[in-house]
């Protein structure tokens, strides 16, 4: 009862805070934008936080990028990971960014697609990964080696990482001191020749260092079936500044995984809804995730200007849970957000404030509208605070600044930075 009139208070109290709406300022600052993208960036709806500033970067409208920007801790660069190149770039600048060869065969880290890149604390340098491949195919003709890339300089070789599983065949970075999650052994169908993985393994590494810190065998998935490879992930470094991480195997079991431990089975059971997309609160203790609602209808290939068949325009609206915090202890659904899709909409991987106040969730297609959206909403309860037009961009991520006073939505034709215009009061003391 306690936690529900707590829960309730902080609910009403964040709405106080947000309800002013700020007044009409001049235009944002644009750089290399054209105008329909900062037009289509106005906020949706009133509320709290407008556009600052959206930039678009030069030399990246290229279908050879594979993920959106990963911006620096500083604010000052950028990152674009491609299948055969990453791109290095300034925020604010027209200039090209710089490209350094990377070719590598996946995106990362089982078959989540976070590419394992990320930047250094420092924002000196981006600690990352390279691999042999055959030019035509992609296939692996060696295991993934870590590299450290300065800023303004050429790709370092670190250790290499090695365990009798077999080779370093996945990396996912957590946090910016060279700690990362590994996977040994577990893509050998991948690599030419084929090879077999009789004892696929998970490990948490330090990747500057080059060592192995724990290895455990990888989960197997339902039904006692063989083990397979880690559908999404998500990772954070706890108060002593060691790695927490959740994961789904594909075929639905949850696992949570402190470093020091084994991994833990939870009994989180959201639902099959295809490809999982979440994130981690900033206390480890719930996690938010996104569901894939989209209506239903026929996909058709369209050549020249021949109209499409009428089957071929028609959707079924589609209605369903969007997005839902979960207690990861208990497995207990918190709040849930529920909506329909009126066309076909993709979801992308959600994000929780620094200071675990806020969250940005991507929503399907509304009625009479063409655009999939951002909704800012709280973490306390799930209510929808201010709504924003998803960017025109090959892929975006959302990501919080360090003060939680403002967010960006980043992608690969435009990064668009928004912030809190009016001053928040402080949500009450859970004491």
């Amino acid at each position: 009862m306690n936690r529900m009139i707590l829960i309730a208070a902080m609910a009403a109290s964040l709405k106080t805070a947000v309800a002013a709406t700020p007044a009409p300022g001049p235009p944002p600052p644009s750089i290399g934008c054209q105008p329909r993208i900062v037009d289509q960036a106005a906020p949706v709806t009133d509320g709290p936080y407008r556009l600052v500033n959206a930039f678009c970067p030069s030399g990246l409208n290229s279908s050879y990028t594979i993920s959106a920007p990963l911006i620096s801790p500083d604010g000052r660069h950028f990152l674009v990971s491609g299948y055969d190149s990453l791109w290095i770039g300034e925020i604010g600048s027209k200039a090209v960014p710089r490209v350094i060869p990377s070719r590598m065969t996946f995106d990362g880290f089982g078959y989540s697609k976070v590419p394992p890149f990320a930047w250094t604390d420092d924002s000196k340098a981006i600690l990352g990964v390279r691999q042999d491949t055959m030019r035509s195919s992609g296939f692996a003709l060696s295991p993934l080696s870590p590299i450290e890339i300065p800023v303004g300089g050429k790709p370092r070789p670190l250790p290499l990482l090695k365990d009798v599983a077999g080779g370093l065949d996945g990396v996912l970075w957590v946090g910016g001191g060279g700690l990362a999650l590994a996977e040994f052994g577990t893509k050998g169908g991948y690599y030419r020749p084929e090879h077999d993985d009789p004892t696929p393994t998970l490990a948490i590494v330090d990747g500057r260092k080059g060592k192995v810190l724990q290895t455990v065998p990888m989960p197997r998935s339902n039904n006692g079936k063989p083990a397979t490879l880690v559908r999404a992930i998500d990772a954070r470094l706890d108060r002593q500044r060691k790695i927490f991480a959740l994961f789904v195997l594909d075929g639905g079991r949850w696992f949570e995984w402190q470093q020091g431990k084994p991994p833990r089975e939870t009994p989180l059971q959201p639902g099959l809804t295809g490809d999982r997309k979440f994130a981690l609160s900033p206390h480890l203790k719930t996690v938010l995730i996104a569901h894939d609602l989209s209506a239903s209808g026929m996909i058709c290939e369209h050549y020249g200007s021949a109209p499409r068949r009428p089957e071929c325009e028609k959707r079924t609206p589609q209605s369903g849970a969007v997005a839902d915090l979960w207690d990861i202890e208990t497995g207990r659904r918190l709040w849930g957000i529920t909506g329909t899709a009126y066309n076909f909409s993709k979801t992308y991987r959600p994000t929780i404030s620094p200071d675990g106040r806020y969250a940005l969730v991507s929503m399907p297609t509304g009625k009479g509208s063409y655009r999939e959206t951002i909704a800012l909403v709280s973490v306390a309860d799930g209510h929808e605070i201010q709504r924003f037009n998803k960017p025109e961009s090959y892929d975006f991520v959302l990501r919080f600044g360090r003060d939680s006073r403002s967010f960006s939505i980043d992608g690969s034709l435009a990064v668009l930075t928004y912030r809190l215009a009016e001053k928040r009061r402080s949500l009450p003391s859970s004491k």
